[in-house]
């Protein structure tokens, strides 16, 4: 009986461990799209919204998501101001559908060559579409960067726009990087099994172990426990 109390002591640990990893990914994800927008990366929050609204990372986070939510759609929405980043987005749109039949093409070059035989042309197909698929995924990430400057420009001329909004996510995500902490120290973690990607590197609690590159734009940083 006892051996029995103690592996259902382990395994309540285990499933307490294995709860508060997933946590700390969601938690990752969420700050690093609070530091995104604030570097005018306006990224799409679908999946994340979701997840904050199942419970995963707790009541109080979900309330303040609720709170932040609204601002983050109107700052998304001043993207659409400057005709140069509207041009950008729509090109990144017909990007991202060309990107979608590209995926089912390459599923289906590798696919068919077991229902009828194709030889070398198969794997030159792939290589092809594999290489096609690589190139539109770059060059969204380059419409991103390019969207990012126009809007740095455009804010540094109107200062005045949503610099509260600025301040706030600022002041969360600072919030978010002490409970990343506080969860890595309760499993027992190393830091730097849990990475963040940040753009912005002015917070406190955090140590940059990789900087900017000209294929990637934001910081590498663990968080010091």
């Amino acid at each position: 009986m006892q051996a029995v109390g103690i592996r259902g002591l382990f395994r309540r640990e285990d499933e307490k461990k294995k709860a508060i990893k997933e946590k700390l990914e969601e938690l990752c994800d969420l700050i690093n799209l609070l530091d995104a927008y604030q570097f005018n990366h306006f990224r799409d929050y679908t999946r994340l919204d979701s997840v904050i609204n199942s419970g995963i990372l707790g009541k109080a986070i979900l309330l303040r998501w609720k709170e932040i939510k609204p601002k983050l759609i109107r700052m998304a929405k001043i993207s659409r101001h400057p005709p140069e980043a509207i041009r950008l987005m729509e090109r990144k749109t017909i990007l991202r559908f060309s990107q979608a039949i590209g995926l089912a093409f390459t599923t289906a070059v590798m696919i068919i060559p077991f229902i009828i035989p194709m030889g070398f042309t198969a794997f030159l197909l792939f290589i092809v579409c594999t290489l096609a698929n690589i190139g539109i995924y770059a060059y969204m990430s380059f419409i991103d960067y390019k969207v990012s400057k126009i809007m740095v420009q455009y804010f540094n001329k109107h200062p005045e726009k949503y610099s509260s909004y600025r301040n706030m996510l600022k002041k969360w995500t600072q919030e978010l990087i002490y409970i990343y902490g506080n969860y890595i120290r309760q499993i027992k973690g190393k830091p730097k099994d849990y990475p963040i990607e940040l753009y912005n590197v002015d917070y406190n609690g955090i140590r940059i172990v990789k900087k900017p590159r000209l294929w990637r734009k934001h910081y590498i940083v663990h968080v010091k426990i």
